[in-house]
């Protein structure tokens, strides 16, 4: 959270320059993944909080990490219990519109059942043809194949499809809100109707 803020810090003491730099580089995070520990139960109360304060700073992307730990029907049933978390408990989790008109490479399609996405981590290269993946007694798990994770399709998400989206939404959204409350803090409150009334009685009465 703080190198989320930190980020906007800078961008907002820039604006505000008489003279701006026109060499500043600005560093605004546009999203963050969140990687969900695989229980395959349901959200659980640290993640909760920490996302819901997470989300009104940045484009929060929850993702379950490990996947290849969880069965198919297991990463579904989680995925689903997942969302339902996320609307009872009001928390803002990033979701990528469906692709389907925009005719994505296959395996790249973006739709609102994959999300939460789905990853499998690994340096490892695999001799079954896939670039990286985990080996297991039955076979391997592979990071690039869509049958066993999401990995593809967050990819194009982020760095192809939904990019400028995701910038916009920083800019537009999220950092403006920020602007607006540091501007808020600055600006000193103006004294109440009562007080300046009051004020303005006591000064006559020393005039007298």
């Amino acid at each position: 959270m703080g190198f989320v803020e930190k980020a906007y810090d800078e961008v907002f003491e820039e604006e505000s320059r008489v003279r701006r730099n026109p060499k500043f580089e600005e560093h605004r995070v546009h999203a963050v993944l969140y990687l969900l520990e695989p229980t395959a139960l349901e959200l659980k109360p640290v993640d909760a909080d920490f996302m819901r304060r997470l989300a009104v700073r940045a484009n929060v992307i929850p993702v379950i990490a490990k996947a290849d730990s969880l069965t198919a029907i297991e990463r579904q049933r989680f995925k689903n219990q997942l969302n339902a978390d996320f609307a009872r408990l009001g928390i803002t989790a990033h979701v990528f519109p469906d692709s389907a008109d925009s005719d994505p490479a296959p395996g790249l399609d973006i739709r609102r059942e994959l999300q939460p996405f789905s990853v499998i981590g690994s340096v490892e290269p695999l001799p079954s043809g896939a670039k990286k993946g985990r080996p297991y007694p039955w076979g391997y798990a592979e990071c690039d194949n869509p049958s066993h994770c999401d990995l593809k399709p967050l990819i194009a998400a982020l760095f192809t499809l939904h990019r400028e989206e995701l910038k916009e939404l920083t800019e537009d959204n999220l950092y403006e809100r920020y602007r607006t409350e540091k501007l808020e803090q600055a600006t000193p409150k103006k004294a109440s109707s009562a007080n300046i009334n009051e004020a303005h009685g006591n000064a006559h009465g020393i005039n007298a």
